[in-house]
């Protein structure tokens, strides 16, 4: 099945270097961590170039010099998180780097955990401060995040050296390529009795990257003993790792450190500071049905692994959602989108950024399929909603996938969950597929299930969760609004006159071979994602409710291809 996706866009190194600049110049807590995110950005997009051009990784001019930056702004950073924050004055490697010939673009990625995932990057120096200081340290990180990531522990870490590498293959067998160069860097740091520290987010469903890194540094002669992982969790592998990978798994010395315990006292203070003195709850994983769904009433089915982390926040003048929004620029643009939106009257005005979290005001509401609300009112809705998200976030390259990408995910889930015979009967949407490259893709609200919708006490509509699955970590991402007709007609069940309203209203430039292709694309992205769901889902109940989801989509798809 297919459903995952990474997020690339191409950045100007001198802009990138310069938005660094500025948040150096900028006041608050999280100016030294913008500006950090900011360098491991074009560093990593730097070495990736390098990679690409030599297709190996190892010494470069440019992605070295944007490392070294990295690493003084980490270090920024981490003494910021500490309460020691520096002077803001550029550091000697931001000019050194400004002053080589650097290229026009690189294609940065965006790091998942950061964006989606709630990891903080200071976390990893404090899974490295209490390391051994017997033995020099080299830090290794696994690009695309762990490029921060093993940055962050190298500030932790003191004199310790940083090199950062390209895991490639397949995703559950991957290998390190590298350069003669590095390779003997890393055979003579061993010989020397040098410790590796390992840093990137995971592990998935296979730890194939830690493991290939692993792999390299048995090659380099280094001892198993000298070498620790810092990932994301203690978790072992998903279900695609091979069992001796579990088993060198286990007998990696590992080191976190949690986000309920370094960060969440953070956000709890940055959200009280914004709400007032208030009681908080987790709402992560699913526990918000408890609080939006009447009792005695079916729950709806969560992807809890991809969930992000949510708190409820009662104050004395009113209930707070504070919900992970991203580190750096991703959060100001979660920011804007929801002012704009609270703006037009489709939510209340959020009170602003805490540490990461985006806090809105909660919704006393009762959800739609708890309402008999009349089939011309959600469709007056929909419609003005829509056609704002089409006119007032459109999308740029790289932030969604294209037809053709999704006539692949098409094929291949059809294939995996209705046969051979489903996955011919694709073809039949080739000719919508060109016709909706003809469309522009737009931040589509990308989830439109029918629990997303709510009728406060006015019997007015909010729409729940509108903010950022147009750049989720799935496949999809930004799309022509037609996509979210299509989804509000599965999701919804409007009738066809109803549905034939909206299309006219929000997506008249569409055309009918383009809005089959767009719904059957549709149906074939979230049979994706339940499908992933149950894989990662243990408790029964659960799996039974995703279950029934995944039931449903893989009806509405068979019937699509007849």
């Amino acid at each position: 099945m297919l459903y995952y996706g990474d997020r690339l866009r191409e950045a100007s190194p001198r802009e990138l270097l310069a938005a660094a600049r500025a948040r150096l110049g900028e006041r608050g807590p999280q100016a030294p961590r913008a500006a950090f995110l900011e360098a491991a950005s074009l560093a990593q997009g730097l070495a990736d170039r390098a990679f690409e051009a030599r297709g190996e990784d190892g010494p470069d001019a440019l992605a070295d010099a944007a490392l070294a930056l990295t690493a003084a702004l980490a270090r920024r950073a981490w003494t910021a998180w500490e309460g020691r924050p520096a002077a803001g004055a550029p550091p000697p490697e931001l000019e050194a780097l400004a002053a080589l010939p650097l290229p026009p673009t690189v294609r940065v990625k965006e790091p998942e955990g950061h964006a989606h995932y709630a990891l903080y990057p200071e976390t990893y120096a404090l899974a490295a401060r209490d390391l051994p200081r017997d033995r020099p340290w080299i830090a290794v990180g696994v690009r695309s995040i762990g490029t921060g990531l093993g940055a962050m522990a190298a500030a932790a870490l003191g004199a310790a050296a940083l090199v950062t590498v390209r895991p490639v293959g397949h995703p559950h067998a991957r290998a390190l390529r590298l350069s003669p160069e590095l390779r003997a860097r890393l055979a003579d740091a061993a010989r020397r009795g040098a410790r590796f520290a390992v840093a990137d987010e995971g592990p998935g469903l296979s730890g194939s990257s830690f493991l290939a890194v692993a792999r390299a540094l048995d090659e380099a002669g280094a001892p198993r003993e000298r070498v620790t992982f810092l990932p994301a969790h203690l978790n072992d592998p998903g279900p695609a790792a091979a069992e001796r990978d579990r088993a060198r798994w286990r007998e990696v010395d590992r080191r976190v450190v949690p986000f309920e315990e370094a960060v969440l006292p953070r956000v709890r203070a940055a959200v009280t500071a914004l709400t007032g003195e208030a009681e908080l709850s987790d709402l992560s994983a699913g526990a918000w049905r408890a609080h939006a769904i009447a009792p005695g009433r079916r729950l709806p089915p969560v992807f809890r692994q991809q969930e992000r982390r949510k708190l409820l926040a009662r104050a004395r003048g009113g209930a707070w959602v504070a919900r992970f929004a991203g580190l750096g620029r991703c959060a100001e643009e979660t920011l804007a989108l929801a002012r704009a939106l609270a703006t037009a009257g489709f939510l209340p005005p959020p009170a602003g950024l805490a540490e990461g979290f985006l806090v809105q005001p909660w919704v006393e509401a009762r959800p739609l399929e708890e309402v008999d609300l009349a089939e011309p009112v959600l469709v007056e809705h929909l419609a003005r909603y829509l056609a704002f998200r089409a006119g007032a976030f459109p999308a740029t390259p790289g932030e969604g996938a294209d037809p053709a990408a999704l006539l692949e995910l098409l094929r291949v889930n059809a294939g995996e969950a209705l046969g051979p015979v489903a996955a011919a009967a694709v073809d039949r949407y080739a000719a919508g597929a060109r016709e909706a490259a003809r469309l522009r893709p737009v931040r589509v609200d990308g989830k439109l299930e029918r629990w997303e919708w709510l009728v406060d006490g006015g019997g007015r509509l909010v729409k729940a969760d509108a903010l950022d699955h147009a750049r989720g970590h799935d496949l999809a991402g930004a799309q022509p609004i037609a996509w979210d007709v299509a989804a509000a007609e599965v999701e919804l069940g409007l009738s066809p006159g109803a549905a034939g309203e909206l299309r006219a209203r929000v997506a008249p430039g569409a055309s009918a071979g383009a809005l089959a292709f767009l719904r059957a694309a549709y149906l074939a992205h979230r049979l994706g994602r339940w499908t992933f769901a149950l894989a990662t889902e243990g408790d029964p109940a659960e799996r039974a409710l995703v279950e029934a989801e995944l039931g449903r989509y893989r009806g509405l798809l068979a019937t699509a291809l007849g």
